[in-house]
């Protein structure tokens, strides 16, 4: 699962261990961070064939993938107050 997960990774470094460990816990947390990383994987393709077509495309997505992070961290943070 790590490999699948390496958007989140990229984005929290240092913190790999406690989102393995919230991954195995919650699965909720879980789904949200397989989520994430497919978006990511969307906007990633997206953003390659409309670069100079439509600079405006993928917006919505984008506005989604800054909130899933919102929640990413905020789990992150519930957690460490455990």
């Amino acid at each position: 699962m790590s490999d699948r997960l390496q958007p989140v990774f990229d984005r929290f470094p240092g913190r790999e261990t406690e989102v393995r460990d919230l991954c195995a816990a919650n699965t909720a947390f879980s789904a949200l961070c397989r989520a994430y990383c497919e978006l990511e994987e969307r906007l990633g393709h997206l953003e390659e064939v409309t670069a100079m077509s439509d600079p405006g495309a993928g917006q919505a997505l984008r506005r989604r993938r800054a909130a899933m992070l919102q929640e990413i961290l905020a789990l992150m943070q519930q957690n460490q107050r455990v």
